[in-house]
């Protein structure tokens, strides 16, 4: 591996569409969003895995409402969807996740570290919507991998 920090590795990165969001896996099971424009982490999450399963794959969806949903893909085939990202970090980031067409005028200022516009709103936190096995626990060479999207053979 690279970088030699003696860290995890670095697992899936999902950038929202319309509000300067990332989702960063850990590699392992932990979760967490950055605002990206301000280089923030807004919170940090475990996606809830079995055993030593790690985090494979993440993607945004239902992005142009305030109801973005995140869906996280581990090695033992389960994938989970999870609501209420942007309602736990922060309230205007909902807002301005509903409106994309207003992005250039910076409705996201909300986002940021200081200031009357950020306000935290952890008063509950991510929540999961949904989860199911949706592969078998696929092993090569001794280690869990494969693709949500690949087959198991057939």
């Amino acid at each position: 591996g690279g970088g030699g920090g003696g860290g995890p590795p670095l697992g899936p990165l999902a950038f929202h569409s319309y509000a300067p969001l990332l989702v960063v896996g850990d590699g392992r099971d932990a979760v967490a969003l950055w605002n990206y424009e301000e280089g923030l982490r807004l919170l940090t999450f475990s996606n809830r895995n079995r055993g030593g399963a790690r985090l494979s794959a993440g993607l945004w969806v239902n992005e142009p409402g305030a109801d973005s949903l995140l869906l996280t893909g581990a090695t033992d085939g389960v994938l989970r969807v999870w609501g209420g990202l942007l309602e736990a970090c922060d309230g205007a980031a909902a807002e301005a996740a509903a409106r994309p067409s207003e992005r250039r005028g910076g409705p996201y200022a909300g986002l940021s570290g200081g200031g009357a516009g950020f306000r935290q709103r952890q008063l509950w936190g991510p929540r999961l919507v949904t989860a199911c096995h949706v592969a078998p626990d696929l092993v090569t060479g001794g280690r869990a991998g494969g693709s949500l999207a690949g087959g198991a053979g057939g």
